[in-house]
């Protein structure tokens, strides 16, 4: 018998897990004879509910993934899961947003255009001036000269605490202090003689004239020693990197972006800041968390993948099918990566992390959507999958704030605008009353006994009948899991692993 290849899956079952949302405080009793023992467990260790199944690279074609997320499916790495919503304690909406359909609304214009002048490098206006400049010590030179001038030509000190000095042109000044003085000294014999040439900070004196009890001294124009203003710099660039997952992981900076991330929004230890071995351990798990996946493997990236670099508006034809690192590189610098996979009309985003620092500026998250809605556009792809909705977190509900998106509803879809979102806080339940509705027994079983399923004792496939009664009291209640969590479109197209 052939070995069948594509599609082959192994079914992990239904499991509990601590909620990575509520951390259990919004735990449901699955069961209304749930003691309070077993309730208070859950509450701390087993509130998520979910099935899910093991996939392997290049084991599951791209059109039978995108059936499952149209299933409500979602992936991390190889797993593939789907939260149990009827008894999980935060039940999670697959989310989708139709890219024909989409124009940013004001808030997404307002992040792009942000980070459009964050780019250009703008310098910050200078302060409109306010009427003359300041020419303090200007007038504080020339009345200490005109003290001394005059104090040497005879005239009593002690008349001269208060001197009067106008500023009649930035070079021009007179005072009327002799006209003061005559009325009780006598000043006739102070002429322009009396006052000696003299320098001051930038200043040069090059005429003092007296007339008519004025004393009027013209002065140089202030020498510029301040040094040109510096030109701006010129702008920052903006340069996208899109590599098939596995190429990506070889960049030094993919995984320490990541860490800093984790440890900034979610508070995990940095293994940076510990030891190598925490790195190594912590580089396991992010390429199995966001590198490995079913589409693909590192010899296959390695040999077929094709880097690609480019700028806005230069984005050239759409990618072949697959898991890719999206890098948003600013002047050579790492500031976001977003994971995604593109897989024919769909492009999933699996997770996206960025420089915290700067994105608490300018919102890298929400600009990541719309970017990348922007290039699904420019290749034609007609849905955008944005992850899980859930209602119950709040810091998740920003899913739901992109226009034209859609919510899986009684397994369909239904617009999430106003009245959608309104009919979920009313009746939340709605949404997935029906969505795994009990397969017809006789079908169930029928198409239970028609899946192939490949030993670990054998390259080649068998049947349910093909075991023995031991085996099949074992392996049936799997099969029909499995049909009835995935449906019997997807699960006639499977092969499962056991």
């Amino acid at each position: 018998m052939n070995v069948v290849t594509k599609n082959v899956v192994t079914p992990c079952g239904s499991g509990k897990s601590k909620c990575g949302y509520c951390s259990g405080s919004r735990s449901r009793r699955s069961s209304k004879g749930s003691s309070k023992d077993s309730s208070k467990d859950s509450n701390s260790t087993s509130s998520s509910h979910s099935y899910g199944f093991l996939s392997y690279g290049l084991s599951l074609t791209p059109l039978l993934y995108v059936s499952l997320l149209n299933r409500g499916f979602r992936r991390s790495g190889h797993y593939l899961y789907k939260p149990t919503n009827s008894t999980t304690c935060c039940p999670q909406h697959c989310i989708r947003l139709s890219v024909p359909e989409w124009t940013p609304r004001k808030s997404e214009r307002k992040c792009a255009n942000k980070f459009k002048r964050y780019l250009q490098n703008a310098p910050p206006q200078s302060p409109t001036p306010k009427g003359d400049d300041d020419d303090s010590h200007v007038r504080e030179a020339l009345i200490a000269y005109i003290t001394s001038s005059l104090t040497s030509s005879g005239i009593p000190s002690s008349k001269l605490t208060s001197i009067p000095l106008k500023k009649k042109s930035p070079t021009s000044y007179s005072s009327s202090v002799l006209n003061s003085l005559k009325r009780s000294t006598p000043v006739d014999f102070v002429t322009s003689s009396s006052f000696p040439s003299f320098s001051f900070s930038s200043y040069k004196i090059i005429r003092v004239s007296v007339s008519n009890g004025f004393i009027n001294i013209s002065i140089t124009p202030p020498v510029d020693c301040t040094p040109p203003p510096p030109l701006p710099p010129p702008p920052s660039k903006l340069t996208y990197k899109l590599l098939p997952s596995f190429l990506s992981s070889m960049d030094p900076s993919v995984h320490p972006l990541y860490c800093s991330y984790q440890s900034s929004v979610h508070s995990d230890p940095n293994p940076y800041r510990k030891s190598q071995s925490d790195v190594e351990d912590s580089k396991v798990s992010f390429d199995r968390f966001l590198v490995h996946n079913p589409f693909s493997d590192a010899e296959n990236d390695y040999e077929n993948g094709m880097p690609r670099e480019f700028e806005e508006g230069e984005i050239g034809t759409k990618p072949n099918d697959g898991c890719y690192h999206l890098h948003y590189v600013v002047d050579g610098r790492l500031v976001m990566v977003s994971v995604l996979d593109i897989l024919g009309d769909v492009m999933s985003s699996v997770y996206c992390f960025y420089d915290k620092e700067l994105s608490d500026t300018l919102n890298l998250g929400k600009l990541s959507v719309v970017k990348e809605v922007e290039m699904c556009k420019e290749w034609g792809i007609g849905w955008y999958y944005l992850g899980f909705y859930i209602e119950s977190c709040g810091k998740m509900r920003y899913k739901g704030e992109y226009g034209r998106s859609y919510v899986r509803w009684k397994g369909g879809w239904l617009e999430f605008n106003e009245e959608g979102k309104k009919k979920m806080k009313d009746n939340e339940s709605e949404f997935w009353e029906g969505e795994d509705a009990p397969i017809n027994p006789s079908t169930l079983s029928s198409i239970a006994n028609d899946i192939p399923i490949k030993l670990s004792t054998s390259e080649d496939t068998v049947r349910l009948s093909h075991l023995n009664p031991r085996g099949r009291e074992i392996v049936r209640p799997i099969l029909e899991e499995f049909v009835e969590k995935v449906g019997e479109e997807i699960a006639v197209e499977c092969v499962l692993k056991l």
